[in-house]
């Protein structure tokens, strides 16, 4: 991965437009410009379904002149995104290519997803560089357009849900009990009750002693708000907070608005936002609110500038991702002792086959997430089980994994049984042929990994797997009846041999 000096980024947020300027300074990045222009598209896209002539021409206006600026810096690389408001709009493609006529930038849309993980891996490295994350706690994304909520346990975010509904759409919900200011407060718990009333079931087993808290809007509730600074990171007193709450939901949006000098729009959001903390903050033990001084994509700036920090946090990532499939597989019913022998197995199936096949680093991560997940459909239906864990795969929230990520896995554990990947699958079809290559390879291996153990009783021992004469060989040793393990491995090694060129053979010592 290329490392630049001086890397931009473009964010095209709800309300307004930020350009953050970043260079390398030894192992750390300096901004040297941060500016953001107020512009609110959120409200548009969310009621109206797609942003106005008169908004584009003005989002076209600040990008082309945060490009100019940013090449005034002499900015290596540019980086122009946009999350939610953008991609709920309409006409987000021709905005696109305006953008692209214009500037000659290209618009990343980030999904919910990918937009969770940047904005918990950027909060993660602010913690951890600041020694805060010690204790069980939620870290939690209040944006305009959606909610994020994750939990951190064990030295690990295991549980991640991405909520879509933020502060501009409670609003919505909750505006018609804005003139009666003892209601709003009581309409937005219920409203939140039907997003958060499943969360204890997920929450970590010991008590919460952190929440951490990040979003545009808890910016404005620093300044308005008794705040401690610490380093990289903000403190608000539990009691602090407790006052300004009490405070601030005694007051519809125009005396917020008149008090604290902002837009009415603006308001609206510290109101709920406000009230979501409260409701977030009841759920744990936590004395404070942590704030790590942080934006959102100050993660992409170390994937830009500093590409060996972010690898390491890539990988922090991969293994929140694994722990959290755990989690997912164990509330499934479906994570025991079959899983982790046909992980061992088709790890070193995967290690073995290295020496000449050129895998992806990730391909490692989507193998060992596709066995740890590959019976959870059992818990709704065992006939056909693959096809309702990939249903469950692609509609979850995991952290650290992207849409495409998951799309990827779900279609590795689809092919777990006898279907064959074939262009015949639609979604099979869809794929690129880097991507049908290491779906195929990853579910080949998966199949005999899964083959050595179908009667889910870990027959075999001593499992050794080595080349001869350009063929794989497994050798195991066992006393026990192995005629179904043997007739699927049998069944299965013809789809291997096809995807790899390679012959494997099961050879079985019996009798030691």
């Amino acid at each position: 991965m290329k490392a630049f000096k001086t890397a931009s980024i473009i964010y095209i947020g709800s309300t307004d437009i930020t350009l953050r300027i970043g260079q390398r300074k030894k192992d750390k990045i300096e901004i040297i410009e941060n500016t953001t222009l107020d512009l609110s598209i959120g409200k548009e896209a969310f009621e109206q379904g797609k942003l106005s002539s008169k908004k584009i021409d003005r989002l076209v206006e600040i990008v082309s002149k945060f490009n100019q600026l940013s090449q005034s810096y002499q900015s290596e690389v540019i980086r122009l995104i946009a999350s939610t408001a953008m991609r709920e709009s309409e006409n987000k493609y021709y905005i696109r290519d305006r953008l692209y006529q214009e500037t000659g930038l290209i618009l990343e849309i980030f999904s919910d997803s990918e937009l969770k993980n940047t904005i918990f891996m950027s909060a993660t490295r602010v913690l951890q560089d600041a020694n805060q994350l010690k204790d069980n706690a939620i870290i939690s994304f209040i944006g305009s357009g959606n909610l994020g909520i994750a939990f951190y346990e064990n030295e690990a975010i295991n549980f991640l849900q991405n909520i879509m509904i933020g502060t501009l759409k409670l609003y919505e919900i909750a505006k018609n009990a804005d003139k009666y200011t003892d209601k709003m407060d009581f309409m937005v718990r219920e409203q939140l009750h039907t997003y958060f009333n499943f969360l204890p079931t997920f929450l970590p087993k010991s008590n919460i002693k952190e929440f951490i808290l990040t979003g545009r809007t808890v910016e404005i509730i620093k300044r308005i708000c008794k705040v401690r600074h610490e380093n990289e990171i903000d403190v608000i007193e539990k009691s602090d907070f407790k006052i300004f709450y009490n405070e601030i939901v005694q007051m519809n949006t125009q005396a917020i608005s008149f008090k604290y000098g902002m837009t009415t729009e603006f308001a609206n959001e510290i109101l709920i936002a406000t009230i979501v903390i409260e409701n977030l903050m009841s759920m744990t033990e936590a004395e404070k609110i942590i704030i790590p001084d942080m934006f959102f994509f100050d993660i992409v700036f170390y994937e830009l500038l500093i590409p060996e920090r972010y690898e390491q946090i890539i990988r922090i990532f991969e293994s929140y991702a694994i722990e959290s499939s755990k989690k997912l597989a164990e509330m499934y019913k479906a994570y025991g002792e079959h899983i982790k022998y046909v992980d061992q197995i088709s790890a070193i199936i995967f290690e073995k086959l290295s020496k000449t096949n050129k895998f992806k680093d990730k391909e490692s991560l989507y193998l060992k997430i596709a066995v740890i997940l590959h019976n959870i459909g059992k818990y709704i239906n065992p006939d056909k089980h693959y096809l309702n864990s990939g249903y469950i795969i692609k509609n979850t929230d995991i952290i650290g994994l992207s849409e495409k990520d998951k799309q990827l896995i779900a279609m590795i554990v689809k092919y777990q049984s006898y279907l064959l990947p074939t262009e015949k699958d639609e979604e099979f079809a869809e794929l690129s042929v880097v991507e049908k290559i290491s779906v195929s390879k990853l579910a080949a291996i998966m199949r005999i990994a899964d083959a050595l153990d179908k009667n889910y009783c870990q027959k075999f021992n001593n499992i050794k797997i080595k080349f001869r004469k350009g063929d794989l060989i497994i050798e195991t040793e066992t006393n026990t009846n192995t005629y179904i393990e043997q007739i699927k491995f049998n069944e299965y090694k013809e789809f291997f041999k096809e995807v790899f060129g390679i012959s494997i053979e099961l050879i079985v010592k019996r009798g030691f």
